[in-house]
C-alpha cells in the first residue's frame, strides 16, 4: 500500500548485517563491525523506468521486479502488482539446460535494468555464458566460452551485440551469431572501445570504461580508440601476492604524455553479406595536436553522432555533429558549438534531445552558472531556459507534451537543499532578435559569441516568454534525488534530510497534477531520537557565506555555557564538489551523531569554490590549489573560535583524498589544530592524474611557483598538530606513494606522526574487517587527542 508497499514481497538482508526487530542504540560496533553492524535505515527498493512512449515504473523487492501501478485509484489497496515480463523472461532463461528457475531470477533481476522496452532482449551472464533472452522469444547462448568477453551490448533494436575481447572490438548478429572482428591492432598500449584508467576516472565515469556506442537504428558504431604508448607505467606492489606482485597501471601525472583517443565510426549496414567497410576517423588526439574527446552520444531523433572535444587544458569545449550517412562524413561533419572559458570547462553532462532536431545543453558559459539553453537544428540560435540564479544538475524532456515540457533539478538561493523544476520550451525554436526574457542574460546562450563563449552565429533565439518561468515541482525541504522516466511524464523522488533517511515517491511532471505517490517509507531505528544538524553560512571574508554544517554534542543548554566542547571540522575542499548537503549520508551521518553523544562537535563546511553555488566561484582556485581554499576554511576556524561553547584548544580536522590534501595544508599552513586525519591525500599536485590536475593546476612547466607553493610534501617541517596518515596499498587513483613521500618528508624534518597502510586495499577501504580496523582507528584517534579517552564500543 501507499507508504508501505513492502508486503510479503519483502526479502531480508543477510550480507553479515544484524537486522533487527527492535530499535537499538547507536554504537561503533553497530555502525561498522562487520558481523554486528546493524541496518539503521534499510535500503529502498530499486526502481527502473522503461517505455519512451508510455512510462511504466518498475520495483525491486528481493530478486524480483514488480510494477508500480501509476493509473489506480489512490484509496488502492496496493499499487505494486506483478509484472508479467519478468515472469516470461525467467523462464525463457530456464529452458536452458544450465539454468534452473530458481537461478534465472537472480540473473534476470540484475539484468532489468538495462531494459528501455519491455520488449527489448537483455544480455544475461551466467558462469562463462553469455545469452540473449527477451520476453517474446527464447533464450539463447551467444558464447558459452564468453569469460573474456568485456561489456557485451546490444544495440537498440536488439539485433547486434558488441564486446571487446583481448582488447580488439567485435560486432555480432545475435540471429546467426555471424560475428566480424573490427578491430586487429589492439596491444597492451593501444585500447580498441575500452577506456584507459584516466578516461574513465575523469571523464566517463568512475568503473565505467565501456567506449563504443551503437546508433538508434543499430546501423553505426562509434569506438573510442585510446593509445597510452606514450603514458608511464605505475606499479602499485601488493604485499598480499608472491614478491609483492601487483597491478600495473598506465597513469598519465601532469605534464606527463596524456592517453590520445581517436574517435572511429563504422557502417554496419551490410553487416550480413560483407566485410564492414573501413572505420571513418572523426577525430584524432596526437602529441602534435593533444585533444580530450569528453563526450559521445547519438542523437537519437535523427541518427546523428554528437561528440565533445577539449584541449589538453580544457580551456574551450567543441560540440560537433556528424551525419553517418554523408559521403564524405569526416569533411561534413560540422562544429554545432564552441564555448570558451576564462579558466577551464569541466567534461560536459549529456544533452536531451528534441523531436525537432535541436537538443537541450547544460553550460556554464558563459554566466559562470550551470543554465540549460535550447538550441535549434543547425546550431545557429539557441536561447536559455533555466534563469541565472539557479545551478542545474540534471534534466529532461518531456517529449509527449505540448508545448515541450524540460524538468530539471536545481538549487535556488542554497546550495544545500535541491528539488524539481519545470519549464517549457518551444520547438522548433522560432528565431526573431527579440533578447526579452528570463534575465539581463535572457539570449545570450553559448552561441551569442557574448563574454567568454563564441558562437556560430549572430541570431539570437527567442527568450523564454513570463509564463515559462520555473514551477517548484517538490515542496519538501531537503535533497530531491530523482530519476526522470524515459518520456519525461513522471519522476521517482528519493527524498531526505540532513536528519531523516530517503523516502521513496513518484510524482507526474504535469505542473498541475504532480502530487507524490508514496511507494516506500524508512524510518530510522535508532533508540533514541538523532539531532538535527544546524545548516547555516559562515561570512567569509568577501562577505559570500561559506556554506557550514553543525551537529553539537548531545548536552543541555545550560551545559553548553558551563563548558567548553572539542569539535572535529571534516573538510573535502575540491572544485566545485560541496559536502554540506540538506541529505542523508547513511553511516557518515550516524557517526556524526555518535561523537555528538561523546561530547565532540563536527562541523561540515564548504570553501567558495567547492560549495557548488556556481562554476565561476571555482575559478579563483586557478593556478594554486589549496591557497584561497584553506582561507575560506581559516575563516570558518575563526567562526568557531569565537564561540562561547568551543575549547580551542581542541579543534581537529579530517578529510579524505582532495580532503586529505586540505588536512595537510592545514595542519602544515597554521597551528589552529591539535590533530589531524589524512586519508588518500595528494601531497603534491605533480603526482596527481593530468586531465584531473592540469585542468585547475595547468601544466607543471607553465606554472612552476603554483605547483611548488601548493605542495604539501614541502611544508611538512612546518607541521603542526598530531597527525595520521591513511592509505590504502593499491589505491591507482591517489598513489600510496603520496602518503609515503610525506611520510618520508615528515622523518627528515623530525616530525612525529601516526600512518596506518591497508593491504591490498584501493583509494576506498572496502573490505568489511578492515572497515572495522578504520572505524576503531579513526575515531580512537580523535578521541585520544580531543578527549584523552579511548574508543569504547
Amino acid at each position: 500500500m501507499p507508504g508501505n508497499s513492502r508486503g510479503q514481497q519483502a526479502e531480508a538482508k543477510v550480507e553479515g548485517n544484524v537486522v533487527s526487530e527492535k530499535r537499538n542504540e547507536l554504537s561503533l560496533e553497530r555502525l561498522y563491525h562487520p558481523t554486528k553492524k546493524v541496518d539503521f535505515a534499510a535500503e529502498l527498493p530499486k526502481s527502473h523506468w522503461i517505455g519512451r512512449d508510455q512510462s511504466e515504473l518498475l520495483i525491486r523487492y528481493g530478486n524480483r521486479w514488480s510494477r508500480f501501478d501509476l493509473a489506480v485509484e489512490p484509496n488502492a489497496k496496493s499499487r505494486v502488482k506483478p509484472w508479467p515480463v519478468f515472469d516470461r523472461l525467467c523462464d525463457q532463461l530456464a529452458t536452458l539446460s544450465e539454468i534452473d528457475r530458481e537461478k534465472a531470477e537472480p540473473l534476470i533481476a540484475e539484468a532489468v535494468p538495462s531494459m528501455r522496452e519491455a520488449t527489448d532482449s537483455i544480455i544475461v551472464r551466467s558462469g562463462n555464458s553469455v545469452i540473449t533472452v527477451s520476453a517474446q522469444t527464447p533464450a539463447s547462448y551467444l558464447s558459452r566460452d564468453g569469460s573474456t568477453w568485456h561489456d557485451p551490448t546490444l544495440d537498440p533494436t536488439g539485433r547486434k551485440l558488441a564486446y571487446t575481447r583481448e582488447g580488439d572490438l567485435f560486432v555480432m548478429d545475435v540471429a546467426t551469431n555471424l560475428t566480424r572482428r573490427l578491430t586487429h591492432d589492439a596491444s597492451e598500449t593501444l585500447l580498441d572501445g575500452i577506456l584507459d584508467w584516466t578516461y574513465q576516472e575523469e571523464i566517463y565515469g568512475r568503473g565505467n570504461f565501456r567506449a563504443f556506442w551503437f546508433s538508434p537504428d543499430g546501423h553505426w558504431l562509434a569506438m573510442l580508440r585510446i593509445d597510452i604508448g606514450e603514458v608511464k607505467p605505475y606499479v602499485l606492489a601488493e604485499s598480499k601476492h608472491d614478491r609483492n606482485a601487483g597491478p600495473t597501471v598506465r597513469y598519465s601525472k601532469a605534464g606527463d604524455p596524456i592517453p590520445h583517443a581517436s574517435l572511429l565510426l563504422w557502417d554496419l549496414r551490410d553487416f550480413a553479406s560483407r566485410e564492414v567497410p573501413q572505420a571513418k576517423v572523426l577525430v584524432q588526439s596526437t602529441s602534435q595536436d593533444e585533444l580530450i574527446i569528453s563526450g559521445v552520444w547519438w542523437h537519437d531523433r535523427q541518427n546523428k553522432l554528437v561528440y565533445c572535444i577539449s584541449d589538453r587544458q580544457q580551456t574551450y569545449r567543441e560540440l560537433r555533429m556528424a551525419d553517418p550517412t554523408s559521403h564524405d562524413v569526416v569533411a561534413t561533419a560540422k562544429v554545432f558549438l564552441r564555448e570558451e572559458s576564462p579558466a577551464w570547462v569541466e567534461p560536459p553532462a549529456s544533452p536531451a534531445w528534441l523531436p525537432s532536431g535541436g537538443l537541450i545543453w547544460r553550460s556554464e558559459l558563459p554566466s559562470g552558472k550551470y543554465r540549460l539553453y535550447s538550441i535549434d537544428p543547425d546550431g545557429r540560435s539557441s536561447y536559455p531556459i533555466t534563469p541565472n540564479d539557479m545551478h542545474v544538475m540534471n534534466f529532461a524532456v518531456s517529449s509527449r507534451s505540448s508545448p515541450l515540457r524540460v524538468l530539471f533539478t536545481a538549487d535556488r538561493g542554497s546550495s544545500q537543499g535541491h528539488y524539481v523544476y519545470q519549464t517549457t520550451i518551444r520547438d522548433p525554436i522560432v528565431r526573431q532578435d527579440s533578447t526579452a526574457g528570463l534575465d539581463s542574460t535572457a539570449g545570450r546562450g553559448p552561441s551569442s559569441g557574448q563574454g567568454p563563449s563564441s558562437g556560430l552565429g549572430s541570431k539570437v533565439g527567442r527568450a523564454a516568454r513570463s509564463s515559462d518561468i520555473p514551477i517548484l515541482m517538490t515542496t519538501k525541504p531537503g535533497w530531491h534525488d530523482v530519476d526522470f522516466a524515459l518520456d519525461g511524464q513522471w519522476f521517482t523522488d528519493r527524498h531526505s534530510t540532513s536528519s531523516s533517511p530517503p523516502s521513496l515517491s513518484v510524482q507526474s511532471s504535469e505542473a498541475d497534477g504532480g502530487l507524490a505517490i508514496a511507494i516506500e517509507n524508512q524510518a530510522l531505528q535508532t533508540k533514541t531520537p538523532i539531532s538535527k544538524p544546524e545548516i547555516f553560512s559562515i561570512k567569509g571574508e568577501n562577505g559570500e557565506g561559506l556554506p557550514a554544517m553543525l551537529v553539537m554534542p548531545r548536552v543541555t543548554e545550560a551545559a553548553k555555557t558551563a563548558q567548553r566542547y572539542p569539535v572535529v571540522v571534516e573538510v573535502y575542499g575540491g572544485p566545485g564538489t560541496p559536502t554540506v548537503r540538506d541529505r542523508w549520508r547513511g553511516t557518515t551521518t550516524l557517526y556524526r551523531e555518535w561523537l555528538s553523544r561523546q561530547g565532540i562537535a563536527t562541523l561540515v563546511v564548504d570553501n567558495r569554490s567547492s560549495a557548488g553555488s556556481s562554476a565561476a566561484a571555482s575559478w579563483p582556485v586557478q593556478r594554486e590549489l589549496g591557497k584561497y581554499e584553506f582561507a575560506d576554511l581559516m575563516t570558518s576556524v575563526d567562526w568557531l573560535k569565537r564561540q562561547p561553547w568551543v575549547d580551542t584548544e581542541r579543534i581537529a580536522i579530517r578529510g579524505w583524498s582532495f580532503g586529505g590534501f586540505m588536512t595537510l595544508y592545514a595542519m602544515t599552513h597554521s597551528d589552529a589544530f591539535v590533530a589531524g586525519i589524512a586519508g588518500g591525500a595528494v601531497t603534491d599536485w605533480k603526482e596527481y592524474d593530468s586531465f584531473y590536475t592540469e585542468r585547475y593546476m595547468g601544466l607543471p612547466a607553465a606554472n612552476a611557483n603554483g605547483y611548488e607553493a601548493t605542495s604539501v610534501v614541502r611544508r611538512a617541517g612546518q607541521l603542526s598538530g598530531k597527525l595520521l596518515l591513511i592509505h590504502g596499498e593499491i589505491d591507482d587513483n591517489v598513489h600510496p606513494a603520496c602518503t609515503l613521500r610525506m611520510a618520508d618528508a615528515l622523518q627528515q624534518a623530525g616530525k612525529d606522526f601516526e600512518m596506518m597502510i591497508y593491504p591490498g586495499a584501493g583509494h576506498a577501504v572496502t573490505d568489511p574487517n578492515q572497515k572495522w580496523h578504520l572505524a576503531k582507528l579513526t575515531d580512537g584517534f580523535l578521541r585520544r587527542h580531543l578527549q584523552g579517552k579511548t574508543t569504547e564500543n
